[in-house]
């Protein structure tokens, strides 16, 4: 009966001695003089990242083949379940160098095409016909600049990209911004009477 008391009454000595084998900390004997000595207990911090590469382009967090440190939680909560990344353990970061090669050509086409539909742009003008009533005329909004994008060159560009801050009212050639892979692109709009 005393035996079993002890085991099992506030908490017991098996519990205790459990829950010492569990926690993460480290006992060290510090002298501080010839006579004193304490113990000091340090946690062990453990590392909350994991080094991943990523199969696919991720807004705001890189593009595909880049390895980075993401979270634990985030990486194995949102990034593994989806496919959206690999552990970047060196036998897949070998995997992943003729993909890399693959993937920096890709980016240079793309740059250069880019460049190309720039240039392209910063060329043409939109002519756009208002009736004129007085002094005044009907206003030029990015959704009209858009239309006649359309209507004249075949561009579909979203009325967003198109930064006009407000609306033209005044007859002749203005220049508006056009947010053009991730660059503003300057575009001529003349505005005439009809």
């Amino acid at each position: 009966k005393m035996w079993r008391a002890s085991t099992t009454g506030w908490g017991g000595g098996r519990r205790v001695a459990r829950s010492m084998l569990t926690t993460n900390t480290i006992t060290t004997t510090t002298v501080f003089s010839p006579v004193a000595t304490r113990s000091v207990k340090t946690k062990v911090k453990k590392d909350k990242t994991l080094a991943v590469i990523l199969m696919q382009d991720i807004d705001k967090i890189g593009s595909q083949g880049e390895s980075l440190s993401v979270t634990k939680g985030f990486a194995r909560n949102h990034l593994f379940p989806k496919k959206l990344a690999i552990y970047a353990t060196p036998y897949n970061l070998e995997l992943m160098k003729p993909l890399q090669a693959t993937l920096d050509l890709q980016k240079k086409q793309q740059d250069d095409e880019l460049a190309r539909a720039k240039n392209k742009l910063a060329k043409l003008t939109v002519q756009l016909r208002r009736h004129v009533r007085g002094q005044t005329i009907a206003a030029v909004t990015a959704a009209n600049v858009s239309e006649k994008l359309w209507k004249q060159y075949k561009l579909t560009i979203e009325p967003a990209l198109i930064s006009l801050p407000e609306p033209v009212t005044k007859l002749g050639t203005h220049k508006v911004q056009v947010k053009f892979g991730g660059h503003d692109v300057p575009l001529a709009i003349l505005v005439s009477a009809r």
